[in-house]
């Protein structure tokens, strides 16, 4: 298996799904600032803690680190997001995959910034992928294809980066597409779904959010 890498975040946190993760084979698991309670008050100890850490309790700060936790704290006034600066030190950690957690919640400032950050993970050739309450949102590239599979009541979306997507293919899709365009600012590729069979989605140029909604008895509140 290929080394992955688990951030949380300190937006909303999809319990049940994190717990999935925090279960799997991965290599290394960082918390940025608020994060670290999450962790905490599911029993996890962060390899890596960073942050200007303005939303943790500097209690829990000394906690993980007499447990070990490599602690790496930051001003509050910097140029860069807490959660930006885990995923540039999960960059040069070498890993294949990042899954990102509590990186959209209802600071839609926060939410797209956090968007945004799939592209250079996507251009180094890293999977990744951010984990919200009810979505999960991949960033799919120039020639690469993705399969998904049926859940009750799911349904997906694909939203083109500036100028646009060509060559898109929805491949046994409810509303399926055959190399088509997409260009940006349409709405053209919102809400699809699924019918009984895996479905594939597939561009051939440009860049595209590829937005899963999640079966909603699955999630739970972290509070």
């Amino acid at each position: 298996m290929g080394r992955k890498a688990l951030i949380v975040g300190g937006g909303d946190i999809n319990v049940t799904y994190l717990l999935q993760e925090l279960k799997s084979d991965y290599a290394v698991l960082v918390a940025a600032d608020g994060g670290g309670k999450t962790l905490h008050e599911l029993g996890y100890q962060p390899h890596i803690l960073l942050g200007d850490f303005d939303s943790l309790d500097h209690e829990l700060i000394k906690v993980f680190k007499e447990k070990g936790s490599k602690i790496q704290e930051f001003p509050i006034e910097k140029d860069w997001t807490d959660l930006e600066l885990a995923v540039q030190t999960v960059i040069n950690l070498n890993v294949q995959e990042i899954i990102i957690f509590g990186g959209m919640g209802d600071r839609l400032d926060h939410t797209l910034g956090n968007l945004s950050l799939l592209y250079p993970l996507v251009t180094k050739g890293i999977k990744a992928s951010l984990i919200g309450l009810k979505e999960r949102v991949f960033l799919i590239g120039p020639h690469e294809t993705v399969t998904l599979s049926p859940e009750r009541d799911n349904f997906f979306s694909l939203l083109p980066l500036y100028p646009g997507v060509t060559g898109v293919t929805e491949y046994k899709a409810k509303y399926p597409l055959d190399d088509e365009s997409i260009a940006f600012g349409s709405t053209r590729g919102i809400h699809n779904e699924f019918l009984s069979e895996p479905v594939t989605v597939s561009v051939k140029g440009g860049y595209a959010f590829l937005i899963i909604r999640m079966n909603e008895c699955l999630f739970k509140s972290a509070e």
